[in-house]
């Protein structure tokens, strides 16, 4: 039995972040008529869910890069994986070092709550601007609290900085760090850091054993897709993907704004 699993920017998205009527409406009448479809994203249930409400998700979804899985339908986190206290230590010793903030995502009570110290530049301050005011996440200007239940760390900011905090960071023990191109907003660069047990690939093999599926085809566009790649029977690059995902995709569908994901899924015998 099949599962069909993409990200959502750059891939399920179209170009101002958002599901178009066309992929709304088919991808609603393929689930419907027995599809198994899901999501796998660096997002957090603060913007997956609005973005799918329109859809009939019923499969568990990967959120934060598979920092943790998420059910939509009874509002609830069904497994989460924190970083280890020693390496949060150094990833925070090496911010300041570096006097730059990241955003701390951390779990509490089924509720993230992301603190940050300080706004490094006016994407960021775009990002926490766009989800401010979520029931299922918080941001909050304050230092990270002792003991916190950290899921990720995410910093937005130019190619060099970023690079530059990544080579840092990306040998500390108990991590997984990724430092990948922004497809919003040009010159820029995201950096995520986990825990090394979460991933994209950990998260959909716990998926797959929970419903009994037996093979994995995805869609993606960026590095942070590699993982999921690499354990697929099948995978699509969408036509605006990075070419390493383009290496290592299975076959190239049409582009994320001509709905290159959906046509491709009706385009199926299913």
């Amino acid at each position: 039995m099949n599962l069909y699993i993409s990200d959502l920017d750059g891939t399920l998205l179209d170009s101002t972040a958002k599901l178009s009527n066309y992929t709304k409406s088919n991808l609603q009448n393929l689930i419907k008529n027995g599809l198994n479809f899901s999501i796998a994203t660096a997002r957090t249930p603060a913007t997956v869910v609005p973005i799918l409400s329109d859809i009939d998700i019923r499969l568990p979804v990967v959120v934060m890069n598979g920092a943790a899985i998420y059910d939509i339908e009874n509002n609830k986190y069904l497994k989460f994986n924190p970083i280890l206290p020693n390496p949060v230590d150094k990833i925070l010793s090496i911010l300041s070092e570096n006097k730059i903030s990241a955003l701390s995502y951390t779990l509490c009570d089924n509720h993230i709550n992301a603190y940050y110290d300080k706004i490094n530049n006016h994407v960021e301050e775009k990002f926490i601007k766009d989800r401010a005011g979520s029931p299922h996440k918080t941001f909050i200007n304050a230092s990270l609290p002792k003991d916190s239940n950290v899921l990720y760390f995410l910093l937005l900011n130019k190619k060099d900085i970023v690079m530059n905090i990544y080579n840092k960071v990306k040998d500390i023990e108990d991590i997984y760090a990724i430092a990948y191109k922004d497809v919003y907003n040009e010159g820029f660069y995201n950096l995520e850091i986990y825990s090394n047990k979460s991933s994209k690939a950990n998260s959909i093999k716990e998926i797959m054993s929970l419903f009994n599926f037996d093979r994995l085809v995805s869609f993606g566009d960026n590095l942070n897709d590699i993982p999921m790649f690499e354990i697929s029977d099948e995978c699509y690059a969408v036509k605006n993907a990075a070419k390493d995902i383009k290496d290592l995709s299975t076959s190239i569908i049409d582009s994320n704004v001509n709905d290159g994901v959906v046509k491709y899924l009706e385009s199926l015998s299913l």
